[in-house]
């Protein structure tokens, strides 16, 4: 209780500075275009809310990046479990791999719309290459982490390699997933707003690029708001379902 006191008294003290510094309660100190009062960007905030462009918004962004996030946590799943196995393969495998993940992913966007377009699969994708690696990264460190021996035991027992996998690895594998989870839910949210930065139809990153246009600063300070209230509930989504 004394934790959730200090953290909404740091809160509100940030806002009051904030708010007084940008003219709201007198003459500002801080321009008010660039750092318009906290009041303000709350009223344009339940504007832009109660407004039919954010559902279209919110909708266009969030599944796009829950379906990036499902295919990069199954194609993760599935690829560090594979090179898991054949350690030849990713031998073979592993520059490649990492020379793809080294690349910002900012500067794959443009290509990213001539492959895809402007649609809703080019966001999809963009998410799955931003956050695949995670999980791609963590379920191989899991997998070569596994308990040797209780490997060794279901083989003794008589079982195949697929049972190894099945009652050792993925039980195993499981908090190494949903720990990535956390941050790749996040990355997959930041390769769907570059998506939408770059090149889309609508979504919040199209929406903030127009508010940015016109100097709409509060705008962008509730579009960014609203990013981080989604991104916060769905990691604690991800926490929910891992203490399950």
């Amino acid at each position: 209780m004394k934790i959730l006191i200090g953290r909404l008294v740091l809160l509100a003290a940030i806002f009051v500075t904030w708010e007084a510094l940008s003219g709201g309660l007198g003459a500002p100190v801080l321009n008010p275009i660039i750092f318009p009062p906290p009041s303000k960007i709350f009223r344009d905030l339940i504007s832009y809310v109660s407004s039919p462009e954010f559902i279209d918004d919110a909708v266009s962004t969030l599944t796009a990046t829950l379906s990036g996030l499902a295919l990069s946590v199954a194609a993760g799943v599935a690829l560090g479990l594979l090179l898991g196995s054949f350690n030849s393969a990713e031998r073979v495998l592993a520059p490649f791999i990492a020379a793809l993940n080294s690349l910002p992913r900012a500067a794959v966007a443009p290509l990213f719309v001539i492959w895809f377009g402007f649609g809703f699969l080019n966001k999809v994708m963009m998410a799955f290459f931003t956050a695949f690696f995670v999980i791609f990264y963590n379920v191989l460190g899991g997998y070569k982490s596994t308990d040797r021996d209780l490997q060794t035991v279901v083989m003794l027992m008589g079982g195949r390699k697929v049972d190894v996998i099945r009652h050792v690895i993925l039980p195993s594998l499981a908090t190494w997933v949903f720990t990535s989870l956390r941050v790749a839910i996040a990355f997959s949210l930041i390769g769907v707003v570059i998506a939408e930065f770059i090149g889309s139809y609508n979504g919040f990153g199209k929406r903030m690029v127009i508010a940015m246009g016109l100097f709409d600063t509060p705008r962008v300070y509730s579009i960014l708001i609203l990013l981080m209230i989604i991104g916060t509930s769905l990691v604690s989504l991800a926490e929910f379902i891992e203490k399950r």
